[in-house]
C-alpha cells in the first residue's frame, strides 16, 4: 500500500467502498478525488470522516437536492445565485440569509456529501488519487455534521442490493409510467404530490427525473414504492416512433411544425455500441484536428464519441479543452446580452412532439417571463447539456430569445 502522504490507484481493484473503509478506519484527513472519463467526484475528509463533496453531476449540486425536496423554488435558487455572483458568499449562506432555515441547508449539505459518496461507490472503473492536506475551512457557510466513511461503505451496499431489485422492474431511464389508480391525496408540496401531478398522462423515467430534479435513487427508488403500492404502473403501451403525426396528416389550418429536435449529447457519454471499432483512434484524430481548427461543436462530438468507446486520458483531455471554449462561446452568442426565451410551441401539444425530456423540459420554462441565464442555471443539467439544446432550438425555430 502506498504512503498515506498520497494514495493512487484504480477503482477496479481497489473498490470505492474499501477504500472508505480503509481511510475512514485510519482516520485519514485529507481530499480524495476520484475520475471516471470527464466525470470527477472530490470528498474532503477530517480524521476519517466525510465533511465536504463535490461532483461533475448536476443532480449533486446542493441547489437541486433543495429543488427537489420542495424546499425552495427555481426562482428563489436563481435569486441566490445572483447574490452569490455578486457578493462571492457561499451559496448556503445566503439561502440562510434569505429565509431558509439553516437545518435544511445543512441537511441538503449532508445529504449531498452522502449521495456523492454513495454514487461513487457504485462505480466499477476509474482513477482515484487520495492526498493528505490540512483541514479545510468549510466552504458552504453552513456547518455539517461529519459523515463516516465506513457507514458510508455499509450503506452503499444497501443500496447495491436494492438496485437489483429496481432494475428488475424499472430497466432504463425510458421506461413509461402511468397512474394507475386513485388514493388519498399526498401531503401538499410533497414529492408524491409533484409525480402524480406530473402523471396526469404517461412519462419516462428520465423526463420526471428532470422535471423532479431528483437523483437516479431517489426517483427510481420512490417509483418502485409507489409501483409496489398500485397508484401508478408501467406504461402499457410505447408512444409510437416520432411522436407526432407527419405533415401531410397535420389537420388544415394548423401552423407547420419545426422540424424534428436532434437528441443532445448526454451528460456522461453513451456506452459503445454491441460491435465498436477497434480503435477510438479515428475519432480521437477528428477531435483533435478540430479542436486545432477551432470547430468546437465538432471537437467535442468527435471526443466524446470517442470517450464511448475508450476513455483514454488524451480523449478526456480534449474533451475538456473544447467543452471549455464551446461553453464560453455558446455564452458569447447566446447570453450576452440578457434575453427572455419564448416557445414558439403551443405547450398543449408539447407531448405530441418527437423531442427528448431534456429539451422538453427546457422548453416549458421558455414562456418570456425568465432570462435564459436564470432557466440555464437552475436546470438539472450541465450548462453546456443545455446551451447546445437551447442553440438548437433557436436555430430550428423552437424558440425565440
Amino acid at each position: 500500500m502506498a504512503p498515506m502522504a498520497e494514495l493512487q490507484g484504480e477503482l477496479a481493484f481497489m473498490p470505492a467502498a474499501d477504500l472508505f473503509r480503509y481511510l475512514g478506519n485510519r482516520g485519514f484527513s485529507g481530499t480524495l478525488v476520484a475520475r471516471r472519463g470527464p466525470d470527477e467526484k472530490r470528498i474532503v475528509l477530517l480524521e476519517g470522516k466525510a465533511v465536504q463533496a463535490t461532483s461533475s453531476d448536476p443532480r449533486e449540486y446542493v441547489g437541486q437536492f433543495l429543488l427537489h425536496g420542495g424546499r425552495l423554488g427555481e426562482e428563489q435558487l436563481e435569486k441566490a445565485f445572483q447574490g452569490q455572483r455578486a457578493s462571492k458568499e457561499p451559496l448556503g449562506k445566503l439561502l440562510v440569509a434569505g429565509g431558509l432555515p439553516e437545518a435544511v441547508v445543512r441537511e441538503a449539505l449532508e445529504l449531498k456529501i452522502r449521495e456523492t459518496a454513495i454514487d461513487l461507490c457504485g462505480w466499477t472503473e476509474g482513477q482515484f488519487v487520495v492526498a493528505r492536506s490540512a483541514a479545510r475551512a468549510d466552504e458552504s457557510g453552513v456547518a455539517v455534521g461529519p459523515l463516516s466513511l465506513p457507514s458510508i461503505a455499509a450503506e452503499a451496499q444497501a443500496r447495491a442490493l436494492h438496485w437489483r431489485e429496481i432494475r428488475k422492474v424499472l430497466p432504463a431511464g425510458t421506461t413509461r409510467v402511468e397512474l394507475a389508480s386513485k388514493r388519498a391525496a399526498p401531503p401538499p408540496g410533497s414529492v408524491d404530490e409533484r409525480i402524480l401531478s406530473l402523471l396526469s398522462e404517461p412519462r419516462s423515467v428520465d423526463e420526471l427525473g428532470l422535471f423532479l430534479h431528483a437523483t437516479e435513487f431517489q426517483l427510481y427508488s420512490r417509483l418502485l414504492d409507489l409501483l409496489r403500492e398500485g397508484v401508478i404502473r408501467i406504461a402499457s403501451r410505447e408512444r409510437p416512433a416520432g411522436g407526432s403525426p407527419a405533415p401531410a396528416e397535420a389537420a388544415a389550418g394548423e401552423p407547420p411544425k419545426p422540424p424534428p429536435l436532434p437528441m443532445t449529447s448526454p451528460v456522461r457519454p453513451p456506452p459503445p455500441a454491441e460491435k465498436p471499432p477497434a480503435s477510438a483512434a479515428p475519432h480521437l484524430a477528428r477531435a483533435r484536428k478540430a479542436l486545432q481548427a477551432k470547430a468546437l461543436a465538432e471537437a467535442v462530438s468527435a471526443a466524446r464519441e470517442a470517450i464511448g468507446i475508450e476513455a483514454s486520458g488524451e480523449a478526456v483531455s480534449i474533451l475538456r479543452q473544447a467543452e471549455a471554449l464551446l461553453l464560453e462561446d455558446l455564452r458569447s452568442r447566446l447570453m450576452a446580452t440578457p434575453a427572455k426565451p419564448r416557445s414558439t410551441v403551443d405547450l398543449a401539444r408539447l407531448r405530441e412532439l418527437p423531442i427528448p425530456p431534456p429539451a422538453r423540459y427546457l422548453l416549458t420554462r421558455m414562456n418570456g417571463a425568465r432570462e435564459l441565464g436564470a432557466i440555464v442555471r437552475v436546470a438539472p443539467m450541465r450548462e453546456i447539456d443545455a446551451l447546445e439544446i437551447v442553440e438548437r432550438m433557436v436555430r430550428d425555430g423552437w424558440i425565440t430569445l
